[in-house]
């Protein structure tokens, strides 16, 4: 073995062990596949067998390292962001994570009963073992409490522990977790479909769950008392309230629930017509149906709704989108119709192996349920492939493929090899040995997830060799948190994770030969993964494809430049 090899071979095995963290691996791993290119031994078939067999060995042992861990409490509460404990039917708290230490003065071997939480919220969580004992179906219960005044409320969630949640767990032990109630665009959405709330109401609620009284309410926007009472008692009515505080805590449940819309069995144009006001303020809706085998098929749609249909399919990046790129495709007369992934949402799980032709048949349903005859695919990033081997089963339906931040295909690992550091320890062993890909990402998600200084350290590391865009995401919260969002919507399933990135660099140029219809290429001059020069040289070749370069922009094309992006799709 070269010392190179030996490096690394070091390196991988104490990540895996815990012992030191997955960014130790880069270093070494990069002077190995520099070694190895330099002597021409990238293709070795014998190289490349080792190689598997010790990522192989090492997600093993890392599999394993975590079991370890997890056969506890504290493990159980460490994978919550959010402050988290573990109480049992004496309210004695048996573990907790650093948030929950630093959000109340308790500790382990502490009683809930002794912190200070207000007459209403201390009265129900001392109740909690036995309402939550009480019966099968009240296995959750929100409690609102005022930590601080004048602020929002944090919401209390408590929930009996599930058979082995933990491999120790006992019998009678309860888990109890704070959601902040931090207002968000999407639950104005939510209420706005769901309960026909106007924008006057939706503003009332909003400033409700920040903490304000109706007085207050009343003198910040200049009105009576009288008509911000009868305001709120229109809210209730059509929230089916009883009262303020638990008007409370349906939108802070809802907050932390998801904003899902129930199955609609006619999901036709009447269906889509009910949420055409929350569509049409730039605004999206999140659905799901089922398919013909009893799978549940989850979308977001979003734009004008009385304008071209777009089926937006993007595998490795969220289909909910920030308010710039809806306000642009409907501004554009976009009418964007986006799945999502198998497990991830509502979505029913499904083989990761299941890739673009597996799942064409479902959108094939999706939009039949619609009643859609005719649209425009996207393919964002990996989505690429999808949106190709949809057209190809829609057939004359399918107007045309546009593949926004695809790039051109790889066509050989020479052309891997020069990309930055960073994308080319995932891409070079997606082409040559797939398994290797398994548990280092599963060492970044579980880095990502774990903390804030985790998150960050991903965010960063995504666009590493890519100055500009990791410039953007150190100082610009937006673009921060749609990196972060795409990050953590790939994390939520590792293996299908890997299989999308092996698809998208592999030579995939013959679905683009045997494309019948116009594809469309749209793409940012300073993308440090995908050079626009080779694209621009790809669609000379093939006289069914153009190309739009939108000047200065890179990875995060669609969110730097929606209006441009928008335009390109439209045109």
């Amino acid at each position: 073995m070269t010392t190179t090899a030996l490096h690394f071979v070091e390196a991988l095995y104490a990540a895996a062990t815990g012992r030191s963290g997955y960014d130790e691996i880069f270093a070494p791993f990069d002077d190995h596949l520099n070694a190895r290119a330099r002597a021409d031994k990238l293709t070795d078939p014998g190289w490349l067998d080792s190689l598997n067999r010790h990522f192989e060995r090492a997600a093993e042992v890392y599999e394993l390292s975590i079991q370890a861990h997890a056969d506890s409490p504290a493990a159980f509460v460490e994978r919550f962001r959010q402050p988290a404990l573990i109480f049992d039917a004496r309210l004695e708290i048996l573990a907790q994570n650093a948030a929950f230490s630093a959000l109340l003065d308790l500790k382990v071997g502490d009683r809930l009963s002794d912190a200070a939480l207000g007459d209403d919220a201390g009265s129900t969580l001392v109740e909690a073992p036995e309402l939550l004992d009480k019966t099968v179906d009240q296995r959750r219960l929100l409690i609102p409490v005022y930590l601080h005044d004048d602020a929002a409320p944090d919401l209390f969630i408590a929930e009996r522990m599930l058979p082995r949640a933990y491999a120790k767990a006992r019998t009678a032990e309860y888990v109890l977790i704070c959601a902040r109630t931090s207002w968000h665009p999407a639950i104005a959405e939510l209420l706005s479909t769901a309960f026909q709330l106007t924008d006057a109401e939706l503003d009332l609620t909003r400033r409700l769950l920040e903490g304000a009284d109706l007085k207050q309410i009343a003198q910040s926007r200049g009105r009576s008392l009288r008509t911000v009472r009868t305001q709120m008692n229109s809210v209730l009515s059509k929230t089916q309230s009883q009262d303020q505080k638990r008007l409370v805590r349906l939108v802070a449940g809802l907050m932390q629930t998801g904003e899902v819309e129930p199955d609609h069995p006619d999901s036709g144009p009447r269906a889509r017509r009910i949420a055409s006001s929350a569509i049409t303020r730039h605004k999206s809706r999140l659905a799901s149906m089922k398919l013909h085998d009893g799978r549940r098929l989850a979308y977001a749609e979003y734009g004008d709704l009385e304008g071209e249909t777009v089926l937006m399919l993007q595998p490795t990046t969220t289909p909910t989108q920030p308010e710039p790129v809806r306000k642009a495709m409907a501004q554009k007369g976009l009418h964007v119709i986006a799945p999502y992934r198998p497990g991830s949402g509502l979505s029913d799980t499904r083989s990761p192996k299941d890739g673009p032709q597996a799942l064409a048949e479902d959108y094939v349903q999706l939009l039949d349920a619609l009643e859609i005859e005719a649209c425009t695919l996207v393919g964002h990033c990996s989505g690429g492939l999808y949106a190709l081997a949809a057209a190809q089963r829609l057939g004359a339906r399918a107007r045309r493929a546009v593949m926004l931040d695809v790039g051109a295909p790889v066509v050989s690992v020479s052309e891997l090899i020069r990309l930055p550091s960073a994308p080319r320890r995932t891409f070079l062993p997606a082409r040559l040995f797939p398994q290797a890909l398994i548990a280092p990402h599963r060492m970044v998600a579980a880095d990502f997830n774990k903390d804030e200084a985790g998150e960050q350290r991903t965010v960063e590391y995504f666009f590493e060799g890519s100055p500009k865009e990791q410039e953007r995401v150190r100082t610009d919260s937006y673009f921060y948190s749609v990196t972060r969002d795409n990050i953590a919507y790939s994390f939520e399933n590792v293996p299908r994770l890997v299989e999308d990135v092996c698809r998208w660099v592999s030579n995939w140029e013959s679905l683009i030969t045997e494309a019948k219809l116009p594809v469309h290429f749209i793409h940012g001059s300073e993308n440090t993964i995908f050079p626009v020069g080779k694209l621009e040289a790809f669609v000379r070749k093939h006289n069914h494809t153009t190309l739009t370069v939108v000047d200065g922009e890179g990875q995060l094309l669609l969110y730097a430049a929606p209006d441009q992006v928008a335009q390109a799709i439209a045109d």
